[in-house]
């Protein structure tokens, strides 16, 4: 028996009871997950494609904001979240800390890494910000 994959689908059944969302990959594509309520594939061959939704929060800085967007296709590449149909350009990140009104400029518009969390998405449709591991 596989026991770590008995206790990943042990932990999203879990999550799942506890009212935590359910993401399912049918594409088997890292970067496809959908929300689901129809856990009736999961199983211990398929647990690999389900997960718990992660919870994402906005950067603390300058520093975790340029690591994060490394780990994306088209680094430095956004969409707005409402539209995804115009893709934008991260310009410069503001390191005057004697002017704390904005992080990040994107596309000539200054704004705090919050503003731009509830703005735009990578362009692999990520959240513009980082997994809440607390």
């Amino acid at each position: 028996m596989e026991y770590r994959k008995i206790d990943r689908m042990i932990n999203i059944l879990q999550a799942y009871k506890n009212g935590r969302t359910i993401q399912v990959n049918y594409y088997k594509d890292n970067n496809k997950w959908e929300d689901t309520d129809d856990l009736s594939l999961l199983s211990i061959s398929t647990v690999k494609f389900f997960r718990i939704k992660p919870n994402y929060r906005p950067f603390r800085s300058n520093t975790e904001c340029a690591i994060e967007i490394t780990n994306h296709s088209f680094p430095g590449s956004l969409l707005e979240s409402e539209y995804k149909n115009t893709e934008y350009s991260i310009i410069q990140f503001n390191n005057n800390q004697s002017d704390a009104s904005w992080n990040i400029l994107i596309y000539n518009k200054k704004m705090t890494f919050e503003e731009a969390f509830n703005t735009y998405i990578f362009v692999d449709g990520s959240p513009f910000g980082v997994i809440n591991e607390e």
